[in-house]
């Protein structure tokens, strides 16, 4: 889908936001075809992309991790890390970790998962500082002298980080201003 083409534009650099992924949900590798073949039905439309983003939308690498127990409804989900190479065969470069499952396995899950994105060669964002620190932001460089930033944030979640907690990194004016500063 493109969101916005101007005509007889030359394209400079191209940016792939992808939902969010969650590999809990049913999609498991097997035999036949591990995460890299099940990636490949979308890998077309990641071809030509300059930096590609999405949402891991639970924690992977949790291994002896246990579930905490959760305020609302839902379940915990989880995923094992080798699920990274779904993202890793699209080309991703930023993986967003600010979402509602990213503590489901406690602080300890959420420092797997960034470990687990980072081994992969990807970055993690928007998860695991407390507000005395600034944000976490990713910085594309393009060809033609411009820079991107990325930030990941949530909003209305029990989890958001504190000035003495970290969380889940909050969409707010704050944060914006500080992320965009950084």
């Amino acid at each position: 889908m493109i969101l916005w083409e101007k005509e007889n534009a030359q394209v400079e650099f191209r940016i792939a936001l992808a939902g969010d992924y969650l590999p809990a949900a049913g999609l498991n590798s097997t035999e036949n075809c591990d995460w890299k073949c099940r990636a490949a039905k979308l890998a077309p439309y990641f071809e030509n992309i300059d930096l590609a983003i999405a949402n891991l939308e639970c924690p992977v690498a949790i291994e002896s991790c246990a579930p905490r127990p959760k305020i609302g409804l839902g379940d915990s989900f989880s995923a094992p890390a080798a699920s990274l190479e779904y993202l890793t065969a699209l080309g991703v470069k930023v993986a967003g970790i600010a979402n509602n499952h990213i503590y489901d396995y406690g602080s300890a899950g959420r420092h797997r998962t960034a470990e687990a994105i980072k081994q992969k060669g990807l970055t993690p964002l928007g998860s695991g500082r407390d507000l005395r620190e600034s944000p976490d932001i990713f910085v594309a460089e393009t060809p033609f002298g411009a820079r991107i930033g990325v930030w990941a944030a949530a909003r209305n979640l029990p989890e958001l980080a504190a000035r003495n907690r970290p969380g889940v990194e909050p969409a707010n004016n704050a944060r914006a201003r500080a992320a965009i500063a950084k």
